[in-house]
């Protein structure tokens, strides 16, 4: 059962994705009030993937096909780049993966969870839109991770917006 109307959680969603960035939130509002064409939730998915005047976009998009060295890389162009996150980990782990003879697909599942962990010790949660083959994802603050979740699972979403982190693809 839904505790809160679906209108007002995408609102808190583009609230907690895309602190401030009023855009943002204001064209998912427009969106939930009957004045966009689009969906609210396209809206926001949509919002969050472009640039707008008040900055770059909030997420980066890994098809199943990509190098899966572009994940540092990628990651990077995001303005919510967490600081502390180090990629010391990461050329051994995608050594182990081609070790395995997986294809850039299953190493992207494994490694993508891998990312959300590393973010997580530094304080910040990988949250992932996947979009058919493809992962969308952007970063949030740990604290706010549970609630954005939470909302999204209310609203029938938790398979749409979620915490990447190990066991998400089990």
């Amino acid at each position: 059962m839904k505790s809160q109307s679906e209108p007002a959680v995408l609102v808190a969603l583009a609230e907690l994705l895309a602190p401030g960035r009023p855009q943002i939130v204001a064209a998912v509002r427009r969106a939930t009030e009957g004045t966009s064409e689009d969906s609210a939730w396209d809206v926001l998915y949509e919002q969050l993937r472009e640039p707008d005047d008040d900055g770059p976009p909030l997420t980066v998009g890994f098809d199943w096909k990509e190098d899966p060295g572009n994940v540092p890389e990628y990651l990077r162009t995001l303005s919510s780049y967490p600081a502390a996150l180090t990629w010391d980990w990461f050329e051994p782990s995608v050594a182990e993966f081609v070790e395995l003879e997986w294809h850039a697909g299953e190493i992207m599942e494994g490694l993508l969870p891998e990312v959300g962990e590393q973010c997580l010790r530094v304080g910040v949660a990988l949250m992932c839109f996947p979009v058919g083959d493809s992962y969308e994802v952007c970063f949030a603050n740990a604290d706010a991770a549970e609630r954005i979740t939470e909302l999204a699972a209310g609203i029938g979403r938790e398979n749409d917006l979620f915490v990447l982190r190990e066991g998400v693809f089990d």
